[in-house]
């Protein structure tokens, strides 16, 4: 099975999916962009033996990467040069180690880590020292509106996404819940396919981001090329807009490796400033596994787009560097890479 639809089952049960107030769009095929670039690619470090990495982080100096590799779930690696650095975190049990785990946030002072088998959100000093179990981010142990929690990541600004699920007869649904210190949300159910059991099993909402002001957040999906678009008050998310580009194609529902093969235009990453939203798209059947460079407003205007040759994966943006991303990226012949993006007018 190709490398990303072998992660995309993985992690089917882990992620999460999200409100969205909008039927399944009868319009779709390829978003049109007004500019198109050819990004600039240079590979870091030399032959770098790399975890598949699920979460970055960038600073003026270091890259630290999230992904288990040696038993270790943090890798940090020189922002330039690429050189490994360290590791730190050991996969294991005990209250310092880390069972499973997908993302990371950094609070400034410290790092929030979910570990998802554990239950506990752990908080470690930025040097990767374990400090404590966070109190105040404690796991919802009751029902809520009817639902259970499955999931919990975090956003900009430490606020809380939690996926919750709720059961009827033999079908399950997972929705949304934001929260923060001063509270909790509504969990929202609905996706764009709720209508047809068989793609509703597939749907996700693979990447979400919320916007560094708290006001905006955005949803992508995979398998399927969907993207919505919501205003966000507090920890209440309101639908602004929603576009399917390629619907979710299922024939056979009881065979998720042949879903994953009939939805190969998906989205892959994703990252947003207040004032830009960035995925990362494969849709060009001819140039199969490469991934183009997508910028749109928070009106889902798209300005421009980057061809690449790489499958890119994960990816952040450096603070104080103009049109740079950083990324975990793949090219055809499944080799992996930390990579540096040139990306001309990038955030314009």
């Amino acid at each position: 099975m190709k490398l990303k639809y072998l992660i995309s089952y993985i992690v089917f049960t882990q992620l999460i999916l999200i409100s969205c107030k909008t039927k399944e769009s009868t319009e779709s095929g390829p978003p049109q962009f007004p500019k198109e670039y050819l990004a600039e690619i240079s590979i870091l470090g030399d032959d770098l033996l790399l975890p598949v990495i699920t979460d970055m982080a960038v600073n003026d100096t270091t890259i630290t990467a999230l992904g288990l590799l040696d038993d270790y779930w943090i890798h940090q690696y020189d922002k330039n040069s690429g050189k490994y650095i360290g590791r730190y975190i050991r996969r294991g049990q005990g209250p310092e180690d880390i069972v499973g785990c997908e993302s990371f946030y950094n609070t400034g002072n410290s790092w929030k880590i979910y570990d998802y088998m554990a239950r506990q959100v752990k908080v470690f000093s930025n040097d990767f020292s374990f400090s404590s179990l966070s109190e105040k981010d404690s796991i919802p142990s009751k029902e809520y509106m009817g639902a259970h929690f499955a999931g919990l990541s975090f956003k900009n600004g430490g606020k809380k996404l939690f996926s919750m699920i709720k059961s009827k007869d033999a079908d399950i649904k997972t929705g949304l819940m934001l929260a923060d210190d001063n509270g909790i949300g509504t969990i929202n159910f609905e996706t764009p396919v709720d209508e047809d059991n068989d793609k509703l099993k597939y749907f996700r909402w693979y990447n979400i981001e919320l916007a560094p002001n708290g006001k905006k957040m955005v949803a992508t999906s995979n398998p399927g090329c969907y993207m919505s678009i919501y205003d966000v008050d507090g920890n209440e998310m309101v639908l602004k807009r929603s576009k399917c580009f390629f619907p979710l194609h299922v024939s056979d529902p009881e065979n998720s490796a042949k879903v994953f093969n009939e939805n190969k235009t998906t989205f892959t990453a994703l990252a947003v400033t207040d004032s830009r939203i960035i995925t990362c798209m494969a849709d060009n059947p001819k140039e199969e596994d490469t991934t183009d460079i997508m910028v749109w407003d928070w009106d889902g205007k798209p300005l421009r787009r980057y061809k690449t040759d790489k499958i890119i994966l994960t990816m952040e943006l450096p603070p104080n560097e103009k049109d740079i991303i950083y990324a975990f990226a793949i090219d055809k012949k499944r080799n992996s890479y930390l990579v540096k993006i040139r990306c001309q007018e990038l955030l314009k």
